[in-house]
């Protein structure tokens, strides 16, 4: 009897013969699946977190060369990403070699090239059909879900509890996040409503929800239209998009709202007439229901009406962003301030009643500023060309339904995608503690211990439960409703950029090039190279190399941050130590782990002024309520004083400015270091430092007299001098630095000590009459500083 034969399939094979390709393409799909189910779970604020998302894509990345090398070819689908790609990355490589951060500029490229190895990996690997595109597409759909439920937990949960946190004890919060008392304000209007979920800002998170929402909503169209009717779809898709807009509603992001409205305007518009014509009632009904929803959430306050009437003073507090940006491109043009660089040059460029930033609020300016015109046009250019690809008429070719019994059908791998979701939330536990509750439990921490597992466990399993509840996967590839949801998404995504800094924000970019790699289109058959032995031989070892090399770079880093971490708690648990010896023990375990820690990382800037600030916390007399470590804070206070008696003191101090002056080496368009070894400098200048402060700035002032010719007569806070005036260059519009230099001026004896104040007091009047809570307003007590030094005439300086 003839055998039947076997349903035929015209997708290539994904499982290769060879064992050790077969191998390498199930570390290929694995590390992608990870690196797509964790980015969005994982805040993006720490160099050393995103390390792990990096490592799922280069691991990926290098086994899916060394499968090419194996094979003897090189395959690269056509999609019109590549050239533009090649050429940002070329531009940001150089911008990194001559960056004045280089930890900063190495971490943001590390980011870039982690996009476009995602984009280059998935690209090709859904091409060749060895992964469904729906696969990944509900992997980042399940993270968001995830992440949507955590915003509600913010809302309803943690922020209350985190405003009962800071109203009970302020300082122990700012120190435990290592924020300054500067920031109380800002921590404060952060606890009182707009999630952020697991993303450092709300405006972020608004953004990756513009960004996600138009391709599910497309893909939940497509499946309806489809015929499907089964309950778990439909109620896990109704509650992704209640979850999503809540939470877009709860981030209170104007400009979220706006992209998320051009989003969903342009999936309307690509619906086409003879759609929209025959669905006109209930499109209408969509738009008036939503209307009149948001119309009573405003009635009943739910939304707030001064979010609006604070629209346009938003738009001007990133009018001063854009204009400093557009300095610096109009002083670099060409090769930009270096990449990532922008929050350190920014001081310097900030207008007169610009507000402090790290980042410009617009992408587009941001890479202007760091890249220069060359980078912007590359910038333009690769997402030009994605938006073009994206859009591309040419459809896919539409498979047959799947053969479950032969291995040569693409695979669907739902267990795969469990593991990498446990894998995914253990990691969030391990390198941030991402999904916590929030409130102090010193008397059982155990009890908070475990409520934060059982957190993060039942995220995860509604992680699960929604990647079930979406089926096995339908016959049909992602249908023409999600591919235009995906494009839409695209364009939300960029639309936010523009009043943002969403390609700034790890979470969002890469959960954008994921979304772009799986909306653009191959274009005709792929580029092939077929490769020599010893061509295909190099290739895998240095992909290996390259594969090893990282790994290391990860232990380190990771091992670094750890130690970090471990020493702010111990510096938290000393504030708090029942008896000086053991404060003094959990100290000197404090500073074992920070000298770990650099070793580890050495070109970490902030870690070195982190550990020079406890330092000098040490050289500073004991007080009553034993907080020192605030007042090496404000190392440039005239209230710091010094204790240098012996020389274990002696070491301590030329210790802390060794890290300041290193950490000013490593950033070097950095203000904070020159003002931390000024403030040093002027306290032990003071009379009552101790008798080894004399020995130890005798040689440092006459080091600085060779270098600035001295204006005073008092020698001994020369050095203060100089270091101000050269945190001034980094700074010029900064009443405070302005103060600390007319201070140290007058200590000094110099005669123009007056006209600094003067400056400082005309800013801080300016910045009062343009908004009383500016962040850079003189303190009472250093108006009053500010004043005394204006009114005087004389020079001030005491007689060597």
């Amino acid at each position: 009897m003839k055998r039947p034969s076997k349903p035929q399939c015209p997708i290539p094979n994904p499982q290769p013969a060879v064992p050790a390709a077969r191998l390498l393409h199930g570390i290929l799909l694995f590390f992608l699946t990870l690196a797509v189910a964790l980015r969005p779970l994982l805040p993006g604020h720490r160099a050393e977190a995103n390390l792990w998302v990096e490592m799922c894509v280069f691991v990926a990345a290098m086994a899916w060369l060394i499968r090419m090398a194996i094979a003897g070819r090189l395959r690269l689908a056509r999609t019109g990403v590549g050239l533009p790609a090649l050429a940002l990355l070329a531009l940001a490589t150089l911008s990194t070699l001559r960056s004045p951060h280089p930890a900063k500029s190495l971490a943001t490229l590390l980011e870039w090239l982690s996009y476009a190895g995602v984009l280059v990996a998935l690209v090709n690997l859904t091409a060749e059909g060895g992964a469904d595109r729906r696969f990944f597409l509900r992997l980042l759909w399940a993270s968001a879900f995830a992440a949507c439920l955590y915003g509600l937990f913010q809302q309803f949960v943690n922020l209350p509890l985190l405003q009962g946190q800071i109203q009970a004890d302020s300082e122990r919060v700012l120190a435990e996040l290592r924020m300054s008392s500067r920031h109380i304000g800002e921590l404060m209007a952060r606890a009182t409503g707009r999630i952020f979920s697991t993303f450092l800002l709300s405006n972020s998170f608004a953004g990756f929800l513009a960004l996600v929402t138009p391709g599910f909503v497309g893909y939940a169209l497509d499946r309806l239209g489809a015929g499907e009717r089964r309950g778990a779809f439909v109620v896990a898709s109704a509650l992704w998009l209640v979850a999503a807009l809540a939470c877009l509603l709860l981030t209170y992001s104007k400009g979220g709202w706006v992209a998320f409205a051009v989003g969903g305007a342009a999936f309307c518009l690509m619906l086409g007439k003879d759609l929209l014509r025959r669905h006109a009632r209930l499109v209408a009904a969509v738009v008036v229901g939503g209307v009149a929803l948001f119309g009573l959430l405003l009635a009943v306050r739910v939304v707030p009406v001064q979010i609006f009437r604070d629209a346009l003073p938003s738009l001007d507090v990133r009018a001063g962003y854009w204009r400093a940006s557009l300095d610096m491109a109009r002083d670099h043009p060409l090769g930009g301030v270096g990449l990532g660089a922008w929050g350190t040059h920014y001081p310097r460029y900030r207008p007169l009643l610009a507000h402090p930033a790290q980042d410009a609020h617009n992408d587009y300016l941001q890479v202007l500023a760091e890249l220069g015109v060359p980078g912007l046009a590359a910038f333009l250019w690769l997402w030009a060309a994605c938006l073009r690809s994206a859009s591309s008429p040419s459809p896919d070719p539409r498979p047959p339904t799947p053969c479950p019994q032969h291995r040569s059908c693409p695979p669907f791998p739902r267990g795969m995608a469990y593991a990498a979701a446990v894998v995914a939330f253990i990691l969030t536990t391990i390198a941030m503690a991402t999904f916590s509750l929030a409130g102090w439990w010193d008397n059982d921490p155990e009890a908070k211990a475990w409520l934060d597992r059982l957190l993060t466990a039942g995220l995860l399993g509604a992680w699960a439960l929604f990647f079930a509840a979406l089926g096995r996967g339908e016959a049909a590839p992602p249908g023409v409703l999600c591919r235009k949801g995906l494009l839409c998404g695209l364009v939300a995504f960029l639309v936010h950029c523009a009043v943002d800094f969403d390609y700034q924000e790890p979470g969002v970019a890469f959960s954008a090039w994921v979304v772009a790699a799986l909306a653009v289109r191959p274009r005709g058959e792929a580029r092939e190279l077929r490769l020599a032995p010893a061509a295909a031989i190099a290739l895998a070892v240095a992909a290996v190399i390259a594969m090893a090399a990282f790994q290391f770079l990860l232990v380190r880093a990771t091992g670094a941050a750890t130690d970090r971490d471990v020493a702010s708690l111990l510096l938290s648990d000393a504030m708090r130590a029942p008896s000086a010896q053991r404060r003094a023990e959990l100290l000197a375990d404090a500073r074992q782990r920070y000298e770990r820690a650099l070793r580890g990382n050495p070109l970490d800037d902030s870690l070195r002024m982190e550990y020079a600030d406890l330092l000098v916390s040490l050289l500073v007399p004991p007080d009553p309520s034993g907080r020192t470590r605030a007042e090496a804070r404000a190392a440039a206070s005239p209230e710091l004083r010094l204790r240098l008696e012996t020389p274990d003191d002696a070491a301590l101090f030329r210790r802390a400015a060794e890290l300041y002056e290193r950490a000013g080496e490593l950033n070097r368009a950095w203000a904070a270091p020159h003002i931390r070894i000024g403030g040093i400098l002027f306290a032990a200048a003071h009379p009552d430092a101790g008798p080894a402060a004399s020995r130890i700035l005798l040689p440092i002032a006459e080091r600085y007299a060779a270098r600035r010719a001295p204006t005073g007569p008092n020698l001994p806070y020369l050095p203060a001098v100089a270091e101000f005036e050269a945190a001034l260059a980094c700074d010029p519009n900064n009443p405070s630095v302005l103060l600390m230099v007319a201070e140290a001026r007058a200590k000094h004896g110099d005669p123009a000590a007056a006209a600094p104040a003067r400056r400082a007091l005309d800013i801080d009047a300016a910045l009062r009459a343009a908004d009383p809570g500016h962040k850079l307003c003189l303190k009472d007590d250093e108006v009053a500083r500010a004043r005394a030094l204006a009114e005087r005439t004389t020079p001030a300086g005491a007689k060597p």
